[in-house]
């Protein structure tokens, strides 16, 4: 008997495991000028793709162990590069339990992602990651992941004072 998580669609009986998994999303390692609020926020508002139709290019993948329970999701969707226009398989959010860390959960739901947007005709699977996510961005790596684009920021802030 494999201990390996099996990979599935989500199901109803999911969302609110899911929704609890996702704040996650607003608890990591950020730039120091980032602000972390606008981020747990957004991990906050994306909660709702879990209770509603999701469109037909998207899904969401489950890992469940061998006892059924949820160990983790990514959500994917179709996407074009933008420089080739070639389709392109997209990870809006990879999320795994801290529990289910370093047991090969996140691999497993990434080579899923990939399967799927192969089966959707994309040439390729991209995602974002801050540059401060030195665990995930190694993770990326061993999974085949390659540096593409650098987005590169500089804070601006108004002086204080009069206008």
């Amino acid at each position: 008997m494999s201990d390996e998580p099996s990979i599935r669609t989500i199901r109803p009986s999911d969302r609110k495991r899911l929704r609890s998994l996702a704040l996650r999303l607003g608890e990591q390692k950020l730039p120091a000028w980032r602000d972390p609020e606008p981020i747990r926020r957004q991990a906050r508002a994306g909660q709702a793709v879990f209770g509603a139709p999701l469109p037909r290019d998207q899904v969401i993948l489950v890992a469940e162990g061998t006892d059924g329970a949820v160990l983790g999701y990514a959500q994917i969707g179709l996407d074009r590069d933008h420089f080739s226009g070639e389709p392109m398989g997209h990870v809006f959010s990879l999320v795994t339990d801290p529990a289910a860390e370093g047991r090969g959960v996140a691999s497993r739901l990434l080579d899923a992602a990939g399967a799927w947007a192969l089966d959707h005709g994309a040439t390729g699977l991209l995602l974002f990651v801050f540059a401060t996510n030195d665990r995930a961005r190694a993770l990326y790596r061993r999974c085949g992941f390659q540096e593409d684009m650098i987005s590169m920021v500089k804070p601006l802030r108004r002086p204080a004072g009069p206008a």
